[in-house]
């Protein structure tokens, strides 16, 4: 998991979520990461953009797949040394990259392979870590979100395996951590006009809302799990058939992140 910052054009500080979520098969390509990508924008919970990323690495060099070309790019190349070059496919743009140093980082006990890397507009330049990504944004989101009003301006953690591995500054992690996993959450939370408790749960939630509504519970990866309508308050859905992880219900136009543990 990597938790990285957006800075809003109002000035705003929200956060952008990546999970490794699961493997899949692509042009007969196996085992490649699914990455879901979660920008919270202005107002949490109120704007939220969700995408999925394909990548996989191959002896030190990490591919993402381009979906404009239907083709995977060179996104991090960490055998390269100073003075080498590769190419990255954005859409139908690309970034030469320039590998300016490497050095080794000294980060909790660990070492790790870091680039320092340009390109000739500042697009994706800054430092690479390897096994970590880039610090500013894992993916050129200057390009990505071109007019999109915000830009991801730098890691704040990476988690592996419910571990830390990779904090960057004085920054409080671990704040950012539990918002994303709900953590400690027992009592109802009430948003735009629906409330779901117990959170995390085990087996049961219950779902209060003003009117009768259709609702929709999906996974990460988007796809939809259970449906059904609820009518006033103490709606009980039985998500114990569930895997533990971390799911969405969707009422209307408003969506809940929820734990089944």
């Amino acid at each position: 998991e990597w938790y990285y910052e957006i800075l809003n054009e109002d000035g705003s500080i929200t956060y952008q979520y990546l999970r490794q979520a699961n493997d899949t098969t692509i042009n007969d390509k196996e085992q490649i990461h699914v990455l879901v990508r979660i920008n919270t924008l202005y107002d949490k919970d109120e704007h939220t953009e969700m995408s999925h990323e394909y990548i996989y690495d191959e002896e030190d060099v990490v591919y993402w797949w381009n979906k404009d070309l239907q083709e995977f790019t060179v996104l991090y190349n960490y055998n390269m040394e100073p003075g080498d070059e590769w190419e990255i496919k954005v859409g139908t743009e690309s970034l030469v990259m320039h590998v300016n140093a490497v050095e080794q980082y000294e980060y909790a006990g660990r070492s790790f392979k870091m680039l320092q890397v340009s390109d000739a507009n500042h697009v994706f330049s800054g430092t690479i870590v390897r096994g970590i990504g880039h610090l500013t944004s894992f993916f050129p989101e200057k390009l990505m979100n071109k007019g999109k009003g915000y830009r991801v301006e730098g890691i704040r953690c990476f988690w592996k395996e419910n571990r830390l591995m990779f904090k960057y500054g004085e920054k409080d992690c671990d704040e950012v951590y539990e918002e994303y996993h709900d953590y400690g959450v027992e009592e109802p939370v009430l948003t735009e006009g629906f409330r779901v408790y117990p959170n995390p749960t085990t087996g049961l939630i219950t779902v209060s809302v003003a009117q009768s509504v259709e609702y929709r519970i999906s996974n990460t990866m988007g796809q939809t799990l259970l449906t059904g309508r609820l009518v006033g308050e103490n709606n009980q859905i039985d998500v114990s058939k569930l895997p533990k992880g971390m799911y969405f219900i969707s009422v209307g136009d408003v969506t809940r992140k929820f734990v089944v543990q």
